[in-house]
C-alpha cells in the first residue's frame, strides 16, 4: 500500500508531462503546417521531444513502479486533449 501512495505523484507528474507534451503537440503542427517559421516548428518538436525523453529517464532511476505510473498519467493526457480539442470550433 505504501508503495502507492508513494508512486501517486508520479501518476500526477505524468499527467502534467502529457498535457504539456501534447499542448506543444497541437502548437507543434500549427507551426509546421504554416508557411512561416517553419525553424520555429522544428525547434518545439526537438525540444518537446527532448524534454519528455529527459522526464522519463529520470522518473525511471526512481525504479518501474514510478515509471509504470508516470506513463499512465502521460497516455490519460492524452484522450483528455483530444476530446477538448473536439469541443472547441
Amino acid at each position: 500500500m505504501s508503495e502507492l501512495v508513494t508512486a501517486l505523484p508520479f501518476l500526477i507528474a505524468g499527467a502534467a508531462l502529457g498535457l504539456f507534451h501534447f499542448s506543444a503537440l497541437g502548437w507543434n503542427v500549427g507551426l509546421l503546417v504554416g508557411d512561416r517559421r517553419r525553424w520555429l516548428g522544428a525547434a518545439v518538436l526537438v525540444g518537446r521531444l527532448a524534454i519528455t525523453a529527459a522526464v522519463f529517464v529520470v522518473v525511471a532511476r526512481y525504479g518501474a513502479l514510478p515509471l509504470l505510473f508516470t506513463a499512465a498519467g502521460f497516455a490519460a493526457a492524452r484522450p483528455f486533449l483530444v476530446r477538448r480539442a473536439k469541443a472547441t470550433p
